[in-house]
């Protein structure tokens, strides 16, 4: 679909991209500041060349909304995007798989980049698992208790703010596995924003740290650990820097 605002939704059948260069199972694309919706239901959404799309939502400066349900992504990922000052949201109520590339990437500007994966769900990606990126917005992952999320190329959770002022949060209360060629757990950096990690009772397996949080612009960091275990094989478990605030790991 290519348009203005843009709304899709989908029932129980199950939905997939052809294997071309172009092949997405859906793509919604609008040319200016309109908002995208996507809300998929029972049927599985997917295409046949992983290195294609599963979902593709991209507006150049409107809010964009995914909303995946029970029927998940079968292969290519999620991507949520939009310039401006526009945010993009993902929400997971089914499982997704990207055998090539990130799991879920939700992208901003200006805006918001926010993914929320449900308890009992879960995330398989060769690259990354769940992906949130802003320039000087909040980039936010909340992954429930009972979700897991694994990698076998890259981390588990990354979420960057590369802008003046653009912060991090991450709570991930469910499992994170990279220990099959992935790289660490939670890798979470601003340029000049604050930086906070949750952790919960589900288990961290990393290759490399298990928990890496960095602030730039002299912000301040804080890592909270839940009860589930930070087994990092390769480098720390924790490893929380600033280049001026303060840390509190605890």
């Amino acid at each position: 679909a290519v348009g203005n605002s843009i709304t899709i939704n989908t029932g129980p059948g199950k939905i997939t991209g052809g294997a071309t260069a172009d092949g997405a199972g859906i793509t919604a694309f609008t040319a200016g500041a309109n908002l995208v919706t996507i809300n998929t239901g029972t049927g599985a959404v997917g295409t046949l060349l992983p290195a294609n799309l599963g979902i593709s939502a991209i507006s150049q400066g409107g809010n964009v909304k995914v909303n995946i349900g029970s029927g998940g992504v079968f292969d290519g990922g999620v991507l949520a995007s939009t310039n401006g000052g526009g945010s993009s949201t993902v929400v997971a109520a089914g499982n997704v798989t990207s055998s090539a590339g990130t799991g879920i990437f939700a992208r901003a500007v200006g805006g918001n980049a926010t993914v929320i994966l449900n308890a009992g769900k879960t995330v398989n990606a060769k690259d990354d698992g769940v992906s949130v990126e802003t320039s000087t917005g909040l980039a936010r992952v909340d992954a429930a208790s009972g979700s897991t999320i694994v990698s076998t190329g890259g981390n588990g959770i990354k979420a960057t703010a590369t802008g003046a002022g653009g912060t991090v949060i991450v709570n991930a209360f469910g499992s994170i596995d990279t220990t099959a060629g992935g790289t660490n757990g939670i890798n979470a950096s601003t340029n000049s924003g604050e930086v906070k990690v949750n952790t919960g009772a589900g288990t961290i397996k990393a290759t490399g740290s298990g928990v890496i949080a960095t602030a730039g612009g002299g912000q301040n960091v804080t890592v909270v650990g839940g009860t589930g275990a930070i087994t990092a094989a390769g480098a720390d478990g924790i490893l929380a820097t600033t280049n001026g605030g303060s840390v509190d790991v605890k």
